[in-house]
């Protein structure tokens, strides 16, 4: 069919065979080179705190969002119960009997 046979791969750690020896000796593909035990713990306690610090950074940012929001529908708030007052205010002379009574008085 035209393609190369097919040889099954070799799984990772690949094994080579040197001359000589009777035991394999492993590859091992991809790992770190030169980095010392105490140096990966450290490094991933440096990555663990970046980590930590960045978190706090965004959980204050996120803070001092809402403390903005909450501010501005507090003030929204109380700007709309003044309007409101000023309309009952407005409908209680208006519409209050004592008033009534006192524009029926002055008519007399």
């Amino acid at each position: 069919n035209g393609r190369h046979p097919t040889t099954p791969h070799q799984p990772l750690p690949q094994v080579l065979n040197r001359q000589g020896e009777s035991k394999p000796t492993y590859k091992v593909v991809g790992g770190r080179k030169n980095v010392k035990k105490s140096d990966s713990g450290t490094q991933s306690e440096t990555s663990a705190h970046h980590q930590l610090s960045k978190q706090q950074e965004h959980w204050k940012a996120a803070m001092k969002h809402n403390k903005n929001v909450l501010a501005n529908q507090e003030q929204e708030m109380k700007e709309y119960l003044r309007r409101q007052q000023k309309v009952a205010e407005k409908h209680i002379k208006h519409y209050s009997p004592a008033a009534v009574r006192k524009n029926a008085n002055t008519n007399d």
